[in-house]
């Protein structure tokens, strides 16, 4: 289950960019270079009209040049959006890898190993079982929810997208061609930021409810320690009254 969260992680992280992000840098500086050495043949030509077609192909290329250190500075924060992906899920992968060393020990020497079953199977499974147990489980007062729980839990629903973003991710088709060199359309840089806005948000979102969460289970804890220090003051309270000494009262001169 390990290794599955993980790859669950992967199918929404951004797409790496390295090699297109380098690809586009070594494009900028060739045309830059182009740019200075038709630059440099127009200065030291005689004839007007080779002189004037140099400036031209000395403009085109550093036109050029300049559209893609724009590009360059897009692909740039694809390349931190992927790394705060990876920031983000180094826990998940952690847990992954040393999942995936457990199971090649387990399973190294077995010629036939177990039959693994899917998630999708799993979770089949599980709302069969479910659904079976709930025809002869009693009904407690607990399990019934009233209007107003159900207004309140989709009032804290809305906003909310319907559909967890690994679900969405796995449907999509995996990117390809990421490790060639090479300068990205703007077409393809402009889905891919798409993308990786999403992913963005996704972290920002997650980062906002676990600090919801630890913020409640902070609150949790003062509440218990303040209730824990009451009950001790009032049972020192309680002990001092009783261990006091009781005077009996006399009318004799």
């Amino acid at each position: 289950m390990r290794v599955r969260a993980y790859d669950r992680e992967q199918a929404w992280a951004p797409r790496y960019v390295g090699n297109e992000l380098a690809g586009t840098h070594q494009a900028a500086a060739t045309h830059r270079q182009t740019a200075t050495l038709r630059t440099a043949e127009a200065d030291a030509a005689t004839d007007p009209a080779e002189q004037a077609r140099l400036q031209r192909e000395a403009a085109d290329a550093a036109a050029l040049a300049q559209v893609l250190d724009a590009r360059a500075a897009e692909l740039q924060k694809l390349d931190d959006a992927r790394a705060a992906f990876l920031a983000h899920t180094a826990g998940t992968r952690a847990a992954a890898e040393r999942a995936q060393s457990m199971l090649a020990e387990r399973h190294a020497d077995d010629a036939d190993p177990e039959q693994v079953i899917t998630a999708e199977e799993w979770l089949a499974a599980h709302r069969h079982a479910t659904a079976e147990d709930e025809q002869h489980r009693a009904v407690a007062e607990a399990d019934v929810i009233d209007d107003d729980d159900i207004a309140h839990t989709d009032d804290e629903r809305a906003g909310q997208p319907d559909r967890d973003i690994r679900e969405i991710a796995a449907a999509q088709p995996r990117p390809i061609a990421e490790d060639v060199v090479r300068v990205p359309s703007a077409d393809e840089t402009s889905a891919t930021i798409q993308k990786s806005n999403r992913a963005l948000a996704e972290i920002h979102a997650r980062d906002v409810a676990d600090a919801r969460e630890a913020d409640e289970h902070r609150a949790e804890a003062l509440n218990r320690w303040h209730a824990q220090d009451q009950a001790a003051e009032q049972e020192a309270t309680e002990t001092a009254v009783d261990d006091e000494p009781a005077f009996e009262r006399s009318d004799a001169p």
